[in-house]
């Protein structure tokens, strides 16, 4: 008899609790409809047309751009404001991506980074550069990393690689470190398939990789869309790539890969290549007409900024030096 009125009391004890929990979770439902119906209300509308023509002429898009908008959305980085999100689309292809505060009334929008001040300014842009592996030279515990997007196919990366791989390496040793990222642009012919096979050599090793962008630089200009695989071939049989490597190449393995940097560096609002990366920061690299810095103006600039990464504390780091926040 003990044992039956032990066991009956556990069950209602058990259902009590069921009750308790079923009324909690009905609570939480009911008022997120609730704050969810609000939200709702006062979502802002915005006038697409006037936006595009706004946008085409703030970013330098041709007027014939192909553009979408996603519907506006509660932005847990200002609040009070609304995120915007404008694609542009070439050739089918998204190459641009850009992220818009939109105010209620929707009459006002806003571009720019935001920043939450107890953290290091562009920490979320690194974590998004490091997604995934990708070649690299020197250490990973390197002071200063430099983050390239480049395009095989692209002449001014050809005329950078140079000072990237060589003139930075020489002048600073260990202490940076350089990873490359692909950006293959659609217009470029034969840039996705250079990508893919430069994913394939990476798989292979490191190594293989740089051995590939340095001829693939180096012979840009006797390359085409219809050389290409020919001149890959040469370079894989003198490279002793291996059956592992045409392999990949031939099933297009990596295209993943590279259609994950493509999304990386469309997140990153790159808009061409090649676009650099230091410490996250991202470095202009054209000039107001588009025209390429020359690689020496290049280097001159970039020696400078890592010299100052080597030499700064970043503002996350600041709380602990006497006058800083906190003291």
């Amino acid at each position: 008899m003990a044992s039956y009125l032990l066991l009956f009391g556990i069950r209602v004890a058990m259902s009590q609790k069921f009750i308790a929990t079923a009324r909690t979770c009905a609570m939480l439902v009911g008022a997120l409809t609730l704050f969810s119906s609000a939200l709702d209300a006062q979502v802002p509308k915005v006038d697409n047309k006037l936006l595009f023509h706004y946008v085409k002429y703030l970013e330098r898009w041709p007027a014939d751009a192909e553009l979408t908008a996603s519907a506006p959305k509660v932005s847990f980085a200002i609040p009070g404001m609304f995120e915007v999100t404008v694609e542009r689309t070439r050739l089918g292809r998204v190459v641009g991506q850009r992220v818009y505060f939109v105010s209620a009334d929707g009459q006002h929008f806003l571009k720019g980074d935001t920043f939450a001040i107890g953290d290091k300014p562009f920490d979320a842009r690194i974590a998004r550069l490091k997604r995934q592996s990708s070649p690299s030279i020197g250490p990973a515990d390197a002071p200063v990393t430099l983050s390239v997007f480049e395009d095989f196919q692209c002449p001014d990366c050809a005329d950078e690689a140079k000072m990237v791989k060589e003139q930075l390496s020489a002048e600073f040793g260990k202490q940076v470190r350089i990873v490359f990222h692909d950006y293959p642009l659609v217009q470029h012919k034969w840039a996705m398939p250079a990508a893919i096979a430069g994913r394939c050599a990476f798989r292979s090793g490191n190594d293989l990789f740089w051995n590939y962008y340095t001829w693939v630089f180096a012979h840009q200009r006797e390359i085409n869309e219809r050389t290409f695989p020919a001149k890959l071939a040469e370079w894989a049989k003198g490279a002793k790539a291996g059956d592992g490597f045409a392999g990949c190449v031939a099933s297009r393995a990596t295209e993943n890969e590279v259609n994950a940097s493509i999304a990386d560096a469309l997140s990153l609002e790159v808009q061409g290549t090649p676009t650099l990366f230091l410490n996250g920061r991202m470095l202009p690299m054209l000039f107001p007409n588009g025209q390429m810095v020359p690689p020496e103006s290049q280097f001159t600039a970039i020696k400078w900024l890592i010299q100052f990464e080597m030499n700064v504390i970043p503002p996350a780091d600041a709380c602990c030096l006497a006058g800083g926040p906190g003291n």
